[in-house]
Order: structure tokens, then C-alpha cells, then sequence
């Protein structure tokens, strides 16, 4: 979900898996060889596991939903939604997988214009955003963000620093490249590394 503020280069922005992680943090952590907490993920037979390989080494484990009853509740309907409506399909196993992960996605547009004042609703956004961010905070070191904040950091950070691939990942996205016909020495130029 999304909502425009005054400032185009600074929108509210609610990307979030429904489960307690995102599954991109679970690869990162399996090709970087190490644990995560147990409360993330359960394994086949449904018992906590701080193993990420119990999501890539059959049988698959999954995911834990967050906010439990309310969580899976939330996380079925957006599988609904994304998948159903959609036509991509849902991950039920009638639906083929294709030995990976099928992204689906139902996209609802609405026009602030045909609801009122646009430059109302967007100052209203960044009113409530600074209202939000005015809140005391728990830690004083960590400041109370709102949905966009820490990607925009995290975009900042990685323009000064790079981004950092685990070697896993790394040899991957190479042997990816090379199956496709692009050669290692091509495709460390196109990275910049070379």
C-alpha cells in the first residue's frame, strides 16, 4: 500500500510479507550459513526451527504467520487476493510451482482526485506521518519511523556502500548468468568488479 505526501521522493509505502519474515531474509541467512530465530519458521512437522534450510531442502517447512489467528487470517486473504484474482494462481499444490517461487500480484488503483482534495489528502499523509514520528520512542538511539523510512535509509546506505552478497548467493547469480550465456568475466564487468 501506498500514499503520496507533498514530497514525491517521500511517500508512505507498506511493502511487508505477512508472515513474521520475508522470505528474502531466510535465503540471505541459508546462503550466508547462518541460524535465525525460532519463532520465524517451522520445519515439515510443523515444530519451531532456526534452520532457513528447512525452506529449500524437502520436505519444506514454512513460514510463521505474525499476530497469529489474525496473521494467517491476513496472510491467506492476500494469498487469495494476489492469486485468485489475479488468474496467476495461488500456492495451492494443484497449481505447478515450477521449482520456485511464482509472484502474483492484484494491483488496486485509486485516484485521490475522485475522492477530494488531492493536495488535502497528501498534506494530511505527511501531517499524520510527522505526527507518528513526533512520538516519543522506546530506545532514544532509534527514532519512530513510518512505512518507507527504513528502505529509503537502507537505499541511501547502499548507494555510499554497495550491497552486500553472501558468496552463496554470489556463485548463484553467476552460474544463473552463465546457463543464460553470460560469461563470468561479462558479468563481473556488468557488476562493476571487474
Amino acid at each position: 500500500m501506498a500514499m503520496p505526501t507533498p514530497n514525491p521522493e517521500e511517500p508512505i509505502i507498506l511493502d511487508m510479507a505477512t508472515s513474521v519474515v520475508a522470505m528474502g531474509k531466510i535465503r540471505v541467512a541459508h546462503d550466508s550459513g547462518k541460524t535465525v530465530p525460532e519463532a520465524w519458521l517451522i520445519d515439515a512437522d510443523g515444530q519451531p526451527s532456526s534452520d532457513p534450510g528447512v525452506m529449500f531442502n524437502p520436505p519444506l517447512g514454512a513460514l510463521r504467520a505474525f499476530a497469529e489467528h489474525k496473521g494467517y487470517a491476513l496472510c491467506l486473504l492476500a494469498e487469495l487476493m494476489s492469486g485468485a484474482l489475479s488468474g496467476g494462481g495461488t500456492i495451492q499444490p494443484g497449481n505447478k510451482r515450477l521449482d520456485g517461487i511464482i509472484n502474483t500480484m492484484t494491483t488496486i488503483v485509486i485516484d485521490p482526485v475522485r475522492l477530494g482534495d488531492a493536495d488535502w489528502i497528501k498534506q494530511e499523509v505527511a501531517d499524520m506521518a510527522d505526527y507518528t514520528k513526533s512520538s516519543r520512542p522506546a530506545n532514544p538511539d532509534k527514532p519512530v519511523l513510518v512505512p518507507g523510512d527504513p528502505e529509503r535509509a537502507a537505499r541511501k546506505a547502499r548507494r555510499a556502500s554497495g550491497i552486500f552478497i553472501p558468496e552463496r548467493t554470489w556463485t548463484g547469480l553467476l552460474a544463473g548468468g552463465a546457463l543464460l550465456g553470460l560469461d563470468r568475466d561479462r558479468a563481473l564487468e556488468l557488476s562493476g568488479l571487474a
